[in-house]
């Protein structure tokens, strides 16, 4: 499949593409400094060249490329990732001859977070009944995966799998299939649908779909296809696109030239912030393709187990044949997630919760619901905490045998024929 990086030719682009792990940095990177090259007018072999030759023209260009891009009002971030970009590739070709700290003077700051907010289900579902089939599913998968569009370039329908969990049947979606990068997610009911209606209008027209078609092809509609000629849909073209429908809509206000939220990223927002309402999270990195830095290597739940942990954000995931999701389902869950976590907590002050439930059930002569298991726990947790009084004295050996018996313990001898001794 083409890559976004594929015209950018050379001898100076192998140590640089080899130096990154992820895939979706790799294309990041790459854009900038074409972007970068295309103002300079230069290749990526003569910007080197000329970066060890004469660094300070290549450091002039960068004054006149970082002031261009703040007069466009470009952010700080992007500009700072197209530096980057270019420092990357000048020392991955042993070339260390610019003065980096004063080009990073003039760039300016980096926000650490953005300001822009997720879509709301009622704005999501308003694009939904807007676009086409295809696009349907493109922003389905983005909403119910949480997955980078920088990944529908990788995705092919051999990467897509039904999976079944209680009353659901979804699919597994496996992302950057093959590279180091490689993670699972899932897409909801109403997604998996979507991308088997898709798929039926693609076998309709003409094309024959196998497991390495591309998920989303850049072609549509067309009366006859062939595996050869199916290309997979660009991410830039998927942002822009997705762009145009939210102004088409006019869903998206511009204050300070900024939208409220993203065209594309604010799908993959939407999700954290859903999946965090129902799923632990460390499932919802995991999910979304986050490191989790140690826990990485304890914590390798089954793709079974991954499954049935996304089913319980399966109601809030779902725009269109979207379940109620009341009050009383939010506490049961907020309930649910305390309880799983008390019991973990009692576990390691030796508590048997069950044990603690039983008891109290035959004391009471009813069921206890969630709230009230939970102060129980609470209380025995407590009592545990609470300092123990130690009770401490001293006595002649010849009272020791009678202390003894009554469930004293010895502590120490002390001089005089003294004896330490506790309860």
């Amino acid at each position: 499949m083409a890559r976004v990086y594929e015209d950018l030719k050379g001898e100076s682009m192998r140590p640089f593409l080899a130096s990154f792990r992820s895939v979706e940095t790799k294309e990041n990177y790459c854009i900038k400094l074409r972007h970068f090259l295309n103002f300079s007018k230069l290749t990526v072999d003569e910007l080197v060249t000329l970066a060890n030759r004469h660094p300070k023209k290549v450091e002039r260009l960068l004054f006149d490329y970082v002031a261009g891009r703040k007069d466009e009002g470009v952010s700080g971030s992007t500009i700072m990732m197209a530096a980057d970009s270019i420092k990357l590739l000048l020392e991955m070709n042993d070339v260390e001859t610019l003065n980096w700290k004063k080009i990073r003077r003039i760039i300016p700051p980096a926000k650490k977070h953005g300001n822009d907010r997720a879509p709301t289900v009622d704005e999501i579902r308003k694009l939904l009944l807007h676009v086409d089939l295809r696009f349907r599913c493109v922003v389905l998968i983005l909403v119910s995966s949480g997955m980078r569009t920088g990944a529908f370039t990788w995705l092919t329908w051999g990467d897509v799998e039904p999976i079944s969990v209680k009353k659901y049947r979804f699919a597994k979606l496996r992302i950057y299939a093959g590279e180091s990068e490689e993670y699972t997610t899932f897409v909801t009911p109403e997604c998996y649908e979507a991308l088997l209606e898709y798929r039926r209008t693609r076998e309709e027209s003409g094309e024959e779909i196998t497991r390495r078609s591309p998920l989303i092809a850049a072609q549509y509609n067309r009366r006859r296809f062939k595996p050869s000629d199916v290309k997979p849909a660009s991410s830039k073209f998927l942002r822009n696109k997705l762009g145009e429908l939210w102004n088409e809509m006019g869903l998206r206000a511009k204050e300070h030239k900024r939208y409220e939220f993203r065209q594309a990223h604010g799908f993959r927002k939407f999700f954290k912030s859903v999946g965090e309402r129902f799923l632990k999270s460390i499932y919802v990195e995991m999910l979304m393709g986050h490191s989790t830095g140690v826990a990485a290597s304890y914590m390798k739940p089954t793709v079974e187990e991954l499954a049935e942990e996304y089913a319980k954000a399966i109601p809030g995931l779902s725009i269109l044949a979207r379940e109620e999701v009341t009050k009383d389902d939010m506490k049961k869950v907020r309930q649910d997630a305390a309880l799983e976590a008390m019991r973990a907590v009692a576990t390691t002050f030796g508590i048997d919760p069950m044990t603690v439930r039983i008891e109290k059930e035959r004391e009471v002569g009813r069921e206890l619901i969630g709230e009230e298991e939970i102060k129980l726990i609470q209380d025995e947790i407590k009592k545990l905490r609470e300092p123990v009084e130690d009770p401490q004295m001293i006595v002649n050996e010849a009272e020791l045998e009678h202390h003894l018996k009554d469930g004293w313990q010895l502590v120490s001898v002390l001089p005089s024929q003294k004896i330490l001794i506790r309860k």
